[in-house]
């Protein structure tokens, strides 16, 4: 964020002045933000995609985003995925419950995690896995829980199915293509 004032020729002593004059709220140290903006989740998880290498949203959170997600469990928590070791900001995670996943489902470069790219191909919009690398994404997480897979490959069947019904324009009729570069089939059934 400090990079983003710089740009406007606020200096980091500059942010400092301003915010012990209450004109800027200090999220951690070189983040910032007004002190009448609502915090919101998009814009930050752009901010956090400049420095987390591959970050995205995947498994169920993303199946959220796209309204497919009826038929797994309901909960809160935001899922990301990323191609490299990271840890999320406590000053996030203390606004935006989140865990995040270090994973290698797919042959892909770390910082372009294939089948993932802005949310409805916005460009000002956070990255986000298409259904089917969720639906993957999701297989592989439940596959290490202890309550066994065998409902979770109900889960998966219901979500095929529900996908299939929806529009192909949704994800440009290449819904399959991913499945084709998945590299760990044994990490997907834990």
């Amino acid at each position: 964020m400090s990079k983003a004032l710089a740009a406007l020729g606020v200096s980091a002593d500059l942010a400092v002045h301003y915010a012990r004059a209450g004109w800027l709220s200090g999220l951690a140290r070189g983040v910032y933000r007004h002190p009448s903006d609502t915090l919101n989740l998009r814009p930050y998880l752009i901010l956090m995609q400049r420095s987390i290498e591959g970050l995205h949203v995947g498994a169920k959170s993303a199946l959220d985003w796209y309204g497919v997600r009826q038929y797994l469990s309901q909960h809160s928590m935001l899922h990301l995925y990323g191609g490299t070791n990271a840890r999320l900001p406590d000053w996030f995670t203390e606004r935006f419950p989140a865990e995040y996943h270090r994973k290698r489902l797919i042959d892909e470069p770390p910082a372009h995690p294939l089948h993932a790219g802005p949310f409805e191909k916005r460009d000002s919009a956070p990255r986000v896995s298409t259904p089917e690398r969720a639906l993957l994404e999701v297989l592989s997480e439940e596959g290490h829980r202890s309550h066994g897979l065998r409902s979770e490959i109900e889960t998966f069947r219901e979500n095929v199915r529900h996908l299939k019904r929806k529009s192909a324009s949704a994800h440009d009729g290449k819904g399959g293509e991913v499945y084709s570069t998945v590299t760990d089939l044994a990490r997907l059934r834990g």
